[in-house]
């Protein structure tokens, strides 16, 4: 069976928490895309627009989608403590569709115990 092409759409914009949250709600209930990407950064261009942790905005989006996968194009490994970061991923796992790196996560993990 052939299976249909699957779309990501990638928030890179400076965007508050309540429109990244409407947004987030209307492509998971009215759209056909089927991932949603989020940056990991700490700095916002410009200074004085509004940039969220990026893994907290995940785990925030979780709560409030069933449908769509999640994930951040690249999670900033300097901005956290590899044990963290790796209990961060696992805790949003939890939900069920997991981000596309928790594998990699995993295997980071274990081959540094």
């Amino acid at each position: 069976m052939r299976k249909r092409p699957q779309f990501g759409y990638i928030v890179e914009a400076p965007i508050g928490w309540g429109d990244l949250l409407a947004f987030a709600c209307e492509l998971d209930e009215r759209s056909r895309f089927d991932t949603l990407w989020l940056t990991d950064s700490l700095c916002a261009k410009p200074p004085d627009a509004p940039k969220l942790e990026a893994w907290t905005a995940l785990a925030a989006i979780a709560q409030a989608t069933s449908r769509l996968r999640l994930g951040l194009i690249v999670s900033g490994n300097a901005f956290r403590h590899p044990a963290v970061l790796a209990k961060i991923v696992t805790t949003l796992d939890h939900r069920g569709t997991p981000p596309e790196f928790v594998e990699w996560v995993e295997e980071q993990r274990s081959k540094a115990a």
